[in-house]
């Protein structure tokens, strides 16, 4: 029988109920730290580009060009820049970063 206030079901032992709520936390701060990594990757300019530049479809059309004009807009331009200039072995005419 449960007291007053307190959620019915069995008892169990203290130190069991410890042991299983660190194990969640554990597992929550796992998961949370997770997220937030993918987060943060998932808006990592120079590595959207270098995905990008990855993606056969795309790097085609680039090999095939005897130039191009690259142009970033943003706060992460320069980053895009880099990026695409370490990734490809085209040559740019134009390189171009704007920040507004």
């Amino acid at each position: 029988m449960s007291s007053p206030g307190s959620p019915p079901g069995p008892i169990r032992g203290k130190s069991t109920d410890t042991r299983h709520l660190a194990l969640i936390n554990r597992r929550l701060r796992e998961d949370l730290l997770a997220i937030v990594r993918a987060a943060i990757d998932g808006v990592d300019a120079g590595g959207l580009v270098r995905r990008a530049l990855a993606d056969a479809d795309v790097v085609a059309p680039l090999q095939r060009a005897a130039a191009v004009d690259v142009i970033a807009a943003g706060k992460a331009s320069g980053v895009m820049l880099t990026a695409f200039a370490a990734a490809t072995a085209v040559p740019s005419c134009v390189a171009r970063g704007a920040m507004w």
